[in-house]
């Protein structure tokens, strides 16, 4: 049963954004970007070290080991580039990784790198860091996207701003997201705070969560294509024909 038969398009089981002050009042300060560690170092390790996430970290040339070439090693000159899945992180989408366990693999946790291609076969990713290409699973992803501040009744100021989603901590259920306030001369702050309280942008690919009425329906990966003021609800497709409308609190960006 598809659930765009299930309460005429539209998933309830989350509290109303308008309801919700989303902020928890932590402020990491400083710029994220342009510091970021690429080999060492781990910018948000301390938030991601409660996964267990066991093989998910494979290192070496992605390309070289999946027959991506031709004759000869050279690339067939006809071969179409196949269409991105509605549920599938399109390549060139900018990452941040996190929760790998391995001892080989915590260094990179909090690195930043860019999707190269999606491997069906081992539903792994191939994630180009420094010039270097890994294999990872997707629940070691968190897609790096700029949405926008709502519905906030506390820190109403920041209603309206960007925010950039750099990261998703799961024992809050918050993101950490980096907003420019230009408050008081601070500049760019690290803040936490609630999907409901962020419009993710369309194109972005993301997962079901939280809902009390469909609950089957949690962890289905969709695609966000837009956004309804008027009804507080996303539009996302959860297959080749289907969309349905969701509220902002059960899609995370993950």
């Amino acid at each position: 049963q598809d659930p765009s038969s299930m309460g005429g398009f539209g998933f309830g089981g989350m509290k109303n954004s308008k309801n919700s002050s989303g902020f928890g009042g932590l402020d990491l300060g400083g710029s994220l970007f342009g510091e970021m560690p690429r080999s060492n170092g781990d910018a948000f390790g301390h938030h991601f070290n409660n996964g267990n996430a066991n093989n998910t970290f494979d290192s070496g040339h992605y390309y070289g080991n999946h027959g991506y070439g031709g004759f000869n090693g050279r690339k067939h000159s006809t071969k179409r580039k196949r269409p991105e899945e509605f549920d599938v992180i399109p390549s060139g989408t900018k990452v941040c990784i996190h929760g790998l366990t391995a001892p080989n693999a915590r260094q990179y946790n909090g690195t930043v790198g860019r999707v190269k291609a999606y491997d069906t076969q081992s539903d792994r990713y191939a994630v180009n860091v420094s010039g270097k290409s890994f294999k990872l699973k997707r629940k070691n992803l968190q897609q790096i996207a700029t949405g926008t501040i709502c519905g906030l009744k506390t820190h109403v100021e920041l209603n309206g701003h960007s925010a950039r989603i750099v990261n998703f901590n799961k024992n809050k259920h918050k993101y950490i997201v980096e907003v420019n306030t230009n408050v008081e001369n601070k500049g760019k702050r690290l803040l936490l705070s609630s999907p409901e309280n962020v419009i993710l942008p369309s194109g972005v690919r993301g997962t079901i969560d939280g809902l009390k009425s469909a609950p089957k329906w949690n962890g289905k990966r969709c695609l966000v294509c837009g956004y309804d003021e008027a009804t507080e609800r996303y539009a996302v497709q959860i297959s080749e024909s289907r969309v349905v409308n969701v509220k902002l609190g059960n899609v995370l960006l993950l």
